[in-house]
C-alpha cells in the first residue's frame, strides 16, 4: 500500500538512550525484552532499525485514520450522524524505542499507557479536551448517562458497572 512509503521526519525519543541496565531500572524490562525475542526473535538496538519500525507505526496510525474517515464516511452517508455517539480509543500505545523496549508489557511508562479517549456527542460542540485519568472501564457508564435512558433507569444501570461516568466532561 502506498500508505505505508511514507517516511517521517522525527527524533528518536530522549529515553532511547537510557542503557537498559541503568541503576534504577527493574530487572523485569530486561526479562521482558527476553521473552519477547524468544517469541518474535532478537531485534538489534539500531536507531536505522528503531526508525524504519517508527515509520511503520506511524503509517499504521495513517491506515487506522483512513479506515475511521470510511466509516464515518458511512455514518454520513446514512443520515446517522445527528443520533450517534462515536468513540474513538485504543487499548494500549506501542514502546517503539522509548526507554529501549518495544511492543507492550509488563511496564507503566506514558509510551504505552496514555491511549486516546475521543467522544462525539451530536449535541456537543467538538474540540474540547480534557487532561482527567480515564480508564476503559468508564465508557460504559458514559455511554449510558449519553443515551438518554431515564434517570431512574440509568441509575439502575450504573449501579452494576465499574467506572465513572465521563459525560460532565464533554462541554455542551
Amino acid at each position: 500500500d502506498p500508505l505505508y512509503a511514507r517516511q517521517w521526519n522525527f527524533d528518536l525519543p530522549a529515553s532511547h538512550a537510557q542503557p537498559i541496565d541503568a541503576p534504577g531500572r527493574p530487572a523485569a524490562h530486561r526479562d521482558f525484552l527476553r521473552s519477547h525475542d524468544a517469541l518474535v526473535g532478537n531485534i538489534p538496538n539500531e536507531a536505522d532499525r528503531w526508525r524504519r519500525r517508527h515509520n511503520y507505526y506511524l503509517n499504521c496510525l495513517r491506515d487506522a485514520d483512513r479506515n475511521i474517515a470510511s466509516v464515518l464516511a458511512e455514518l454520513e452517508a446514512a443520515g446517522l450522524t445527528d443520533t450517534t455517539i462515536i468513540v474513538l480509543t485504543a487499548d494500549h500505545g506501542d514502546m517503539d524505542g522509548a526507554h529501549q523496549l518495544h511492543a507492550k508489557g509488563a511496564v507503566a511508562y506514558r509510551e504505552q499507557n496514555n491511549v486516546p479517549l475521543i467522544i462525539s456527542h451530536p449535541a456537543v460542540a467538538g474540540g474540547g479536551q480534557c487532561r482527567a485519568v480515564t480508564s476503559h472501564l468508564d465508557i460504559a457508564p458514559t455511554l449510558v448517562a449519553l443515551s438518554g435512558v431515564p434517570e431512574e433507569r440509568r441509575r439502575s444501570i450504573l449501579k452494576d458497572l465499574p467506572g465513572k461516568d465521563l459525560s460532565g466532561l464533554l462541554v455542551a
